[in-house]
Order: structure tokens, then C-alpha cells, then sequence
């Protein structure tokens, strides 16, 4: 198994492409995502990002918009979910508010 960091990325090759571990910056939780690219791919391009040397989906457009917002965010779609779903209290969810 390949391990490298890169800042704060923490970044593993795994059967069938690569982890890469970050801090949420939604819930400070470390979260991991797995990514279909080699560790070299991956390293690449996170390199290329991180010096501002294109748009994220430029420099990964074999990633899903998911896996992008992972990358920059560390924000795994359930978090967004959770972050997002509508609130009892809302007013679009209350008839008695008018």
C-alpha cells in the first residue's frame, strides 16, 4: 500500500483506485472517499489545484460532482444531505404560518 500526504490530505492507494481522507468543513469530521484514479493521477492533479493551476473540474473531469466537492470540501454527500434537509419548523413546511 502507497501513502502520501500532501498538506492536510492524507491520500492511500487502494484495489481499484485511490482513498483520500480529509477533514469536513462542515463537521471537522475526518471523512475518506474513494476515487477511480491511480495514485499518481490523483497526486497530480491535487497538486495542480492546490496551486490554483485550474477548476476543479478541469483538473478532474473523470470525477463525478460529488467526489469534486469531497476534494475541495471534504463534505461527503450525506453530510450535505443532513445539511440541507428541510426543517419541521421552516415556513414552507408549516400551513399555519402564512
Amino acid at each position: 500500500m502507497n501513502n502520501r500526504n500532501i498538506g492536510a490530505f492524507d491520500i492511500s492507494s487502494r484495489d481499484g483506485g485511490v482513498e483520500f481522507r480529509r477533514v469536513s468543513m462542515s463537521s471537522g469530521k475526518t471523512n475518506s472517499m474513494l476515487v477511480d484514479l491511480t495514485m499518481m493521477q490523483f497526486t497530480l492533479g491535487l497538486q495542480k489545484w492546490l496551486k490554483r493551476e485550474g477548476l476543479i473540474q478541469d483538473i478532474f473531469p473523470t470525477l463525478d460532482a460529488d467526489h469534486r466537492e469531497f476534494v475541495v470540501s471534504g463534505i461527503t454527500p450525506s453530510e450535505w444531505a443532513e445539511m440541507f434537509a428541510p426543517d419541521d419548523d421552516t415556513e414552507l413546511n408549516n400551513p399555519e404560518v402564512a
